[in-house]
């Protein structure tokens, strides 16, 4: 099994980073809410888990778009576990994630893909959710796997990619058509 190199972070240190105003700039128009939170929780994975409300309303500030922010807190999943790809879960010192917090515990400190793919397909065992982060009967979603591998665990997203496709060509999980 080979070694996948984990993101570094980006080279301006201040709170609002250039490179994530400029992913969520680049993406606005189909920006949803929860891919706000995702983009900015992956541009800041090397903070720990989640991200803290202020530098979620700090990065809203600095786009050019209007996010509410706000809305967040109406959107808090009910649970600990997987629900929906729209809420978001709290965690720890007042940060909030796209995702649930035993994932954060479970796969923050690894970099096996295999481990998070079995973690993901456990939390997803139902047909839930749609687009890019919808899972079906067949199992989880190479996009959502991707995403979780990136914000999560803090893994490049290239090179989690990379090491889906040798998975899959040395059987040890299968591709479905979508």
């Amino acid at each position: 099994m080979s070694a996948v190199r984990k993101r570094t972070p980006d080279d301006d240190a201040s709170d609002v980073r250039r490179r994530t105003v400029e992913e969520l700039e680049k993406q606005h128009q189909t920006l949803t809410l929860h891919d706000f939170v995702r983009i900015v929780e992956a541009h800041h994975s090397d903070d720990g888990g989640g991200v803290e409300r202020d530098l979620l309303a700090a990065h809203a500030a600095a786009v050019y778009f209007g996010v509410d922010v706000s809305e967040i807190d109406d959107r808090l999943a009910p649970s600990d576990e997987w629900t929906d790809a729209d809420e978001f879960y709290e965690l720890d010192d007042d940060r909030v994630s796209a995702y649930p917090p035993k994932w954060h515990e479970v796969v923050s400190d690894t970099d096996d893909l295999l481990d998070l793919i079995e973690l993901v397909q456990a939390g997803t065992d139902e047909p839930a959710g749609k687009g890019p982060e919808a899972v079906a009967k067949q199992g989880v979603n190479q996009e959502l796997v991707l995403r979780v591998a990136e914000t999560v665990a803090d893994i490049d997203r290239d090179e989690a990619r990379q090491r889906l496709n040798e998975l899959r060509r040395a059987g040890e999980i299968e591709q479905y058509p979508d």
